[in-house]
């Protein structure tokens, strides 16, 4: 059963190894992490563009790409708390204003983390008016 995230601190960073991951610090102090690769989120970021007009999940992802859920939503994580993509239902689709250029704003979030620039500094919200 997942755990509501709520109350939780949750940052992305990338690591030694050029993955992106996801540190989530508990209420009590205890914290965890789950890492996606960069050929797992490219793959993720190749079907969500080829998918954008229906809509995508998680589990679809994965088996399509063949990769593990949990990296696959690691990744889902990054690009829907970037504003790159939105969810309405169980369906994630393409922010408006990024359809146009979604590979692009996606692999600069990850490739800003990796070489650790704040998120601040990477200039997402040049989406296409």
């Amino acid at each position: 059963m997942a755990r509501p995230l709520e109350n939780r601190d949750i940052e992305f960073r990338g690591t030694p190894g050029g993955a992106l991951e996801r540190l989530v610090r508990l209420p009590d102090g205890k914290e965890y992490a789950h890492r996606c690769s960069r050929t797992v989120f490219e793959a993720v970021v190749a079907y969500i563009d080829d998918h954008r007009r229906e809509g995508v999940k998680m589990k679809s992802i994965a088996d399509a790409i063949d990769a593990p859920m949990t990296q696959v939503n690691v990744a889902l994580q990054l690009l829907t708390e970037r504003g790159l993509l939105e969810t309405h239902g169980r369906l994630g689709y393409v922010a408006p204003g990024y359809a146009a250029a979604f590979h692009e704003h996606a692999m600069t979030e990850f490739c800003a983390l990796i070489e650790g620039c704040p998120p601040e500094l990477v200039d997402s919200d040049s989406k296409e008016t």
